[in-house]
């Protein structure tokens, strides 16, 4: 039998996220949303990660939607230091639920989101065949 460390290792990293995000009403129970996000590392100042994402909602009523959706990554170093510049673009594909529940002036949103990821593989720095998790 072998011990295992017990030992954490923590990377302590600055990062800013900066994001568009707008709903576009259809129709009183349809709407459409979309985001895009930058998420970039502060020092050194360099990309983590790029995204876009839309989805087409559908009000149930009683505070209930359901919703479908595709999202894009644009994956780069967890290493802001790192001279790597290899970016791994990842799809994903979801479904979703949202509950919002009214507690006195708060307001809580419960979201149930399945997702599908379809990421490109690496190899020896370079992008290969997409991996699907």
């Amino acid at each position: 039998m072998q011990a295992q460390s017990t030992d954490k290792q923590v990377a302590h990293q600055q990062l800013v996220w900066l994001g568009y995000h707008n709903t576009l009403e259809l129709s009183k129970r349809w709407s459409v949303n979309s985001e895009v996000e930058e998420r970039r590392f502060l020092n050194p100042d360099k990309q983590h990660q790029f995204l876009v994402r839309s989805q087409l909602r559908y009000s149930l009523g009683s505070n209930w939607d359901v919703s479908a959706g595709f999202a894009y990554f644009l994956q780069n170093t967890q290493d802001p230091r790192s001279s790597e510049t290899l970016v791994v673009p990842e799809l994903r594909p979801h479904v979703q639920l949202d509950y919002r529940q009214g507690i006195n002036k708060l307001t809580v949103t419960h979201r149930y989101r399945a997702e599908r990821r379809f990421f490109r593989n690496t190899a020896n720095g370079v992008l290969a065949g997409w991996l699907q998790c």
